[in-house]
């Protein structure tokens, strides 16, 4: 119950200075016919559990060792948009989202 605490503490600290510097996240309300996110989408769908592992460029996010106080270190860059793509087993089901990045304006 205190790690769920302090989670959504840090996620309160993190909205209040973004909505003081005037920076918003916001993920797309219907994310699974988006193929191209910008860096705002990206970061909230970090914001909340991930269902799979993630693949943003050449780092790795494990679904299980993925935590709030982790996504600055992802290497996100806020200056391109990413096109999303999934990884798929043989039996065709998800195993990783991928999200590679492009320059805003080559989306």
């Amino acid at each position: 119950m205190f790690w769920e605490t302090d989670v959504y503490n840090d996620m309160v600290d993190v909205v209040k200075q973004n909505i003081n510097e005037e920076i918003i996240y916001q993920q797309y309300s219907d994310e699974r016919t988006r193929e191209v996110v910008n860096y705002g989408e990206l970061v909230a769908t970090l914001f909340q559990p991930i269902d799979y592992d993630i693949k943003i460029d050449s780092t790795i996010l494990l679904k299980s060792a993925h935590s709030l106080d982790k996504i600055s270190s992802y290497g996100i860059n806020p200056d391109c948009s990413y096109k999303k793509s999934y990884q798929y087993d043989s039996d065709g089901n998800v195993e990783m989202i991928k999200y590679s990045s492009v320059a805003v304006g080559d989306e």
